[in-house]
């Protein structure tokens, strides 16, 4: 199921448990590996099973780039153990610790690219937690250390999302840190307390959304300003809603996903790549929901592999019309893509209201299209409908040709997303 979504990279050991992970507890034989205390998570007792080795060993399976994140000055972590663990890494096997992975079983280095100096470390529950300019000072010296046993490394430094005070916690990283790294990345999360005093909470929801891909664009120009010439870009590497499961394995969800990777689009000349929270379990929200025995995907699973089905790689001008869930807040959201060689385009669409369809005709100009259109629809039979353990597939997409001839007329369903794709006559 991981492998069907194309993932460009995936994140590990975090999140905040990143700031109290120290990567030695995770290499040489598993059954020598300590139990560790992952106090980010209500002191839940870790094996070190999952190490550094297991870990891109899966990322090569799947075909994904591995992104690490070090631990940043939290429970006694050092630039030292960082630089360690890149040579751990991607040093040679006549190196110290490349000789460990050598006789670990692996004597070709990895060549790890990506790598994140810490995690959330302007919010107070993780370890390591201080102040921007501190960080800033700290991502400086975690970078060099680094780079002098790999100095190809692609560096991601923290960010902040919307809050009071990411404009002065992003000025002090670009300032002082914006010549050492090639990303800030950026996490971004609304919840049911901050939706919940609005008049009509289901659309502050999804106006959210269109909140932070405002806020994207204001941190790129934030970059220009503060760290020019350094073309540092943002990476979204966490990104969902704070509801129950309830909500976030719904339509609901999927839509709020849709609308957000829209937004993805819309800002690709600031946004490098972005992934949600959790790929698996974790969060009520893991896309992919597993027992021992048993997988199954989510809506919001669903949406994300319809939009990497259609993915294309030159963004189209697009103008949408639509009703209102709330002043600013449309209930249709789009946006078009193309493919490379300009033969395929790809409309993706959500309807944000939950109680009518809407009725959408779609005019397209300078693309001459096939007549014969594929129109792939996620929906379910009411709200709260969502997959289980014992119904894995009561929400899936359903594909289906439609006849376009001069633009198209589709209806979005209430809860809905889709994509209609054109081949070019």
């Amino acid at each position: 199921m991981i492998r069907s979504l194309h993932p460009s990279f995936m994140r590990w050991p975090g999140g905040n448990v990143a700031q109290d992970y120290h990567w030695q507890w995770g290499i040489g034989p598993r059954d020598l590996r300590p139990t560790w205390i992952n106090k980010s998570w209500s002191n839940a007792p870790e094996p070190g099973d999952l190490g550094t080795d297991e870990y891109i060993a899966l990322c090569h399976r799947l075909g994904i780039e591995p992104s690490i994140t070090v631990n940043v000055d939290g429970a006694g972590a050092t630039a030292e153990e960082a630089a360690a663990w890149v040579e751990y890494v991607n040093g040679p096997a006549t190196s110290k610790y490349g000789a460990m992975r050598a006789a670990n079983g692996h004597p070709e280095p990895y060549g790890v690219r990506q790598w994140e100096l810490g995690n959330e470390i302007f919010g107070d529950w993780v370890r390591g937690h201080t102040t921007a300019e501190q960080y800033a000072q700290a991502a400086v010296r975690y970078a060099r250390a680094m780079r002098t046993i790999d100095p190809n490394l692609r560096l991601i430094a923290v960010g902040e999302g919307v809050s009071p005070d990411s404009d002065a916690w992003n000025t002090a990283v670009l300032r002082t840190a914006g010549g050492e790294i090639q990303y800030l990345a950026i996490h971004d999360y609304t919840s049911a307390s901050q939706n919940a005093k609005g008049p009509n909470p289901r659309a502050t929801v999804m106006g959210r959304a269109g909140e932070f891909e405002a806020n994207y664009r204001h941190i790129g120009e934030l970059i220009d300003r503060v760290a020019p010439g350094h073309n540092v870009k943002l990476i979204v590497n966490e990104w969902n809603l704070f509801y129950s499961a309830d909500v976030i394995q719904s339509m609901e969800g999927a839509v709020y996903a849709s609308r957000m990777m829209n937004g993805f689009e819309r800002d690709g000349a600031i946004i490098d790549s972005n992934s949600i929270s959790d790929l698996l379990n974790g969060w009520p929200g893991g896309i992919i929901q597993a027992s021992r025995d048993r997988v199954y995907g989510t809506p919001q699973y669903y949406a994300i592999k319809l939009y990497s089905d259609y993915l294309g790689t030159d963004r189209v001008h697009t103008d949408t019309v639509s009703p209102e869930l709330q002043p600013g807040t449309s209930a249709v959201d789009a946006v078009a893509t193309r493919s490379t060689d300009g033969s395929r385009l790809f409309i993706k669409l959500s309807n944000a209201d939950a109680g009518h369809t809407v009725t959408t005709s779609i005019a397209i100009d300078g693309f001459a299209y096939a007549s014969k259109a594929k129109f792939t629809l996620l929906q379910a039979a009411d709200r709260k409908q969502r997959n289980t353990f014992a119904d894995p597939e009561a929400v899936v997409p359903h594909e289906q040709p439609i006849n376009c001839v001069k633009g198209c007329v589709v209806n979005m369903p209430p809860y809905s997303v889709a994509v209609l794709a054109f081949q070019r006559r």
